[in-house]
């Protein structure tokens, strides 16, 4: 057990503040242009502006900015050379881009070919994944990243965590078709195809797959329990999914009870969170331990880690059940 605790705290690092995402996908404004998104690694962050421009700051020792430097910064830089971007998705440390036209661009950390360039030379400007073309969704995790293909293939590339190999550029990934979704934790990936069922792949430690055993999968499995699932999404050794009648369903690891089921037990299959109804999205991340559910009148519940008060309900006290939060007293 501590081997595999070591294991997920060098993944994850330090806390990401996942509420960022829910204020940011509202809207708010941002110097002269409207933030669409945002994308957290696990010490840089990312935004799209609506203008098509991408921004970073943060560390950038890999050049993971794409600002043409490996100088940190502490306040946001544009990325070089990015016009009409539509997505983002930031990995530990390097990101990645998709461009209205269906490409997809990557910079920083590349020693496993993490910018998918057949390289491992590190990025510090973005540079064209080459065999990408109609992707319509990207995800990045720990050291390796996602694409979804407009005719609901995926491709991947980076580390094989369950094989323990690297691809340097993208592969297709074998048994999946009609995929309508993709996400990445740190080191396991989740699909969602369009029929409503779910499929994981990748590290299993604690039991993040959600297939009844704590075995590592090299290739996607179906996840049993699960249909009629209408989202999913990924934590550093978790997974989430959303049910089209607005239930949540938890599984993997539970150390600061990020599962929300009142427990810090690990679960292997996808275990119900009864406290969730009308539940409408799930925000967590590859690199964070804490989750948020906004439900669909607008309410916000946060539960996990908080040992910093990144949960932001006035305490530092871990929560194993989600709590509604009261973002303006």
């Amino acid at each position: 057990m501590t081997g595999r605790r070591s294991y997920v705290k060098k993944l994850m690092g330090s806390f990401i503040t996942v509420v960022t995402f829910f204020f940011l996908l509202q809207g708010i404004a941002y110097a002269e242009s409207k933030v669409l998104s945002s994308s957290a690694g696990q010490t840089h962050s990312l935004i799209l502006k609506e203008d098509g421009t991408v921004w970073a700051w943060g560390e950038n020792s890999n050049g993971q900015l794409g600002d043409g430097t490996t100088s940190s910064k502490n306040t946001p830089v544009q990325v070089k050379g990015l016009t009409e971007i539509i997505s983002i998705a930031a990995g530990k440390n390097f990101s990645l881009a998709l461009k209205a036209d269906g490409t997809v661009w990557g910079w920083g950390f590349n020693r496993n070919g993490e910018a998918g360039d057949d390289t491992r030379k590190d990025k510090t400007v973005p540079v064209q994944i080459a065999g990408l073309a109609d992707i319509v969704e990207i995800a990045a995790g720990d050291g390796h990243a996602l694409v979804l293909s407009r005719d609901g293939t995926v491709m991947a590339w980076g580390i094989n965590h369950a094989a323990f190999s690297v691809s340097r550029k993208p592969v297709k990934v074998e048994g999946l078709s009609e995929i309508k979704s993709i996400k990445a934790g740190a080191a396991h990936s989740i699909a969602l195809k369009q029929d409503g069922t779910v499929y994981t792949w990748g590290s299993n430690y604690f039991g993040q797959l959600g297939l009844n055993h704590l075995n590592p999968s090299a290739a996607p499995k179906k996840v049993e329990s699960l249909t009629n699932i209408r989202s999913i999404e990924a934590g550093a050794s978790r997974s989430f999914a959303l049910t089209m009648d607005g239930q949540v369903y938890a599984w993997g690891d539970n150390l600061n009870g990020e599962l929300g089921d009142g427990t810090t037990l690990e679960r292997n299959t996808p275990t119900l969170i009864p406290e969730l109804t009308n539940i409408e999205h799930i925000y967590a991340g590859p690199f964070a331990s804490h989750i948020f559910a906004q439900a669909k009148d607008g309410t916000l519940y946060g539960w996990g880690a908080n040992e910093y008060g990144q949960l932001g309900n006035g305490t530092t006290t871990s929560g194993n059940k989600p709590v509604k939060m009261i973002l303006f007293p």
